[in-house]
């Protein structure tokens, strides 16, 4: 009799113990044009003249040679040898955005100089129209896109300063000191931006 007591009441814990489930739906709220960055992007935008290519892949590598080549053909490196720079690599980053229309905005620039930044500025807001714009899941949303533009900065030095090469072991030094600074701060700059733009994700 103990034994069929203790049977009934170890069922009976059992039953109380045992939880009910319930199931939640969640519904997937949908974001009006919602922004993807370019590296994930599922088909990126069709700059003019990449439309006619087979695979998504070569659509994307071609966007990525047809902005880099529309920096090259236009922007005016040459202004930076008359801004007191050091020579030696300028560093430009610029990010941009691409609307569901195909169209660039919200272009944003870290540079050396503020001339540098207004160059940057004209010459990705002459980029053109997309052929298509960006879609992911096969709707248009907007594609944010980061660029770095690197070019050389020669001749901007005065004559008596051109007279003194080589240089001495100092002013190496002192050269090499502020490059360092310098890739420091657009490193941290940029490190700054990737957060940004992982933030808005």
């Amino acid at each position: 009799m103990k034994n069929l007591l203790f049977l009934i009441l170890l069922l009976f814990t059992q039953l109380t113990v045992a939880q009910e489930i319930e199931i939640i739906e969640v519904e997937e709220e949908e974001v009006e044009n919602p922004e993807v960055p370019f590296s994930v992007i599922e088909k990126a935008p069709v700059y003019e003249g990449c439309q006619d290519l087979n695979s998504i892949e070569e659509q994307k590598k071609c966007f990525v040679e047809s902005v880099r080549k529309h920096v090259a053909r236009k922007f005016n490196t040459d202004l930076a040898n008359n801004l007191g720079l050091d020579n030696g690599q300028v560093r430009i980053f610029a990010i941009f955005k691409i609307d569901s229309l195909g169209n660039v905005f919200n272009i944003r620039t870290r540079a050396p100089h503020p001339k540098l930044e207004e160059e940057t500025l004209r010459v990705l807001n002459l980029i053109p129209k997309m052929h298509a714009p960006g879609t992911q899941r096969g709707k248009p949303v907007i594609v944010s896109y980061g660029l770095p533009i690197v070019f050389t900065v020669v001749g901007n030095l005065a004559p008596e300063e051109q007279q003194s090469y080589p240089l001495t072991q100092d002013e190496i030094k002192d050269l090499k000191k502020k490059k360092k600074q310098r890739d420091k701060e657009l490193k941290k700059a940029l490190k700054e931006k990737e957060k940004e733009e992982k933030n808005k994700d």
